[in-house]
C-alpha cells in the first residue's frame, strides 16, 4: 500500500497503528512531490521500544491539536527517547497528572540539553537563560512551569480521548 501525503500526524498514526494492529503488509508513505518515500514497517522496526512512547512524544512536541515548543521538534524528542527516557503515563486516564508532568518534564528538559533530574520547567528555563552569553529571545526559552503544565494537560486529554475513540471503533 502506498499513501501519497505530506503530514507528520498521519505518518505517526500509520507507524503507531501498523504495530498496534500487528499488520504485516508492505506500506509506504510518499511525499506529494515524490522527494521522500518512508517505509512504515522499517520505521516500526527501527524505532523498537521507542515506539511505545511515539504518540505521546508526537503530541507533546506539537501536532494538529497541540502547540509546539520553539526549536524543539520530533528529531530532538526521538533522540531523547533513544537516551532511555520514556513516556509511559501520558494519555492513560488512571494516571495521576503528577506522574505525567514528571515524565514530560524529563524528556523536554533533555531536548533543551539537560539530562540531569530537574524538578520543573522554570528551573530548565532559568538554566537555559544562564547558559547564554547574551540574553536569548523569549521564544527560544522553555515554557514556564505553569504554561508547561497546561500543555501537558492538553496533551493528556488529547491522547486519552484518541485512545478511547480507537477502542470504541474496534468494538463496533
Amino acid at each position: 500500500m502506498r499513501i501519497l501525503l505530506d503530514d507528520t500526524d498521519v505518518f505517526v498514526l500509520l507507524v503507531h497503528f501498523y504495530r498496534k494492529l500487528n499488520l504485516k503488509c508492505a506500506m509506504w508513505m510518499e511525499s506529494v512531490d515524490k522527494a521522500k518515500l518512508s517505509d512504515i514497517p522499517a520505521t516500526v522496526y527501527n524505532l523498537g521500544t521507542q515506539l511505545n512512547s511515539l504518540l505521546a512524544v508526537h503530541c507533546l512536541t506539537g501536532c494538529d491539536s497541540t502547540s509546539q515548543f520553539f526549536g524543539i521538534g520530533k528529531y530532538k524528542a526521538v533522540q531523547a527517547l533513544r537516551s532511555g527516557i520514556e513516556i509511559e503515563h501520558l494519555g492513560l486516564v488512571e494516571t495521576s497528572m503528577r506522574q505525567c508532568i514528571a515524565e514530560c518534564t524529563s524528556i523536554i528538559a533533555c531536548c533543551y540539553g539537560y539530562k540531569k533530574e530537574v524538578h520543573n520547567m522554570s528551573d530548565v528555563r532559568y538554566k537555559v537563560w544562564l547558559s547564554k552569553k547574551i540574553p536569548p529571545k523569549i521564544k527560544k526559552l522553555p515554557p514556564s512551569t505553569e504554561a508547561f503544565e497546561l500543555h501537558i494537560k492538553r496533551c493528556h486529554c488529547n491522547l486519552a480521548f484518541g485512545t478511547q475513540q480507537h477502542l470504541r471503533s474496534l468494538h463496533l
